[in-house]
């Protein structure tokens, strides 16, 4: 089955659920810019935080491709736009479906197994919480 056909369904069910719940989403935009006062400070810290996400975002995919190193040999470049479609899709389908996504792009791309590829994904969440959690 082709990544498009899998993913062509549980895109139609959001896209009409977004359409469904997002019908006044236009008069809470205007309300929103009507109260918000945007200053440069706000700008800054919005800059910074942009900055940081992505350079999190780098972080992450070198992580990855650590990992997949002792199977396959990819780049931080590859696995930062799986890493991305990935979080592309988790906003869009429910129950993390992004992860499956992302999981697939990994193993079509690297003639490796979906399951090893999955796997893989896991134990980075896994590793991420420990290291949370041992921070927190």
């Amino acid at each position: 089955m082709s990544l498009r056909r899998f993913l062509l369904l549980p895109l139609a069910i959001s896209l009409c659920v977004f359409i469904y719940f997002s019908h006044r989403v236009g008069d809470s935009f205007s309300t929103l810019l009507a109260t918000l006062d945007i200053t440069s400070g706000l700008l800054l810290v919005l800059f910074f935080a942009t900055f940081l996400q992505i350079v999190g975002h780098i972080i992450r995919a070198y992580k990855a491709k650590l990992l997949l190193s002792p199977v396959k040999q990819s780049s931080v470049r590859f696995q930062f736009r799986a890493l991305s479609v990935g979080y592309l899709f988790n906003t869009i389908l429910p129950l993390r479906l992004g992860e499956l996504i992302r999981a697939r792009i990994i193993a079509g791309a690297e003639n490796i197994s979906f399951g090893y590829a999955l796997t893989l994904i896991i134990f980075e969440r896994a590793l991420d919480a420990f290291l949370l959690g041992l921070i927190g």
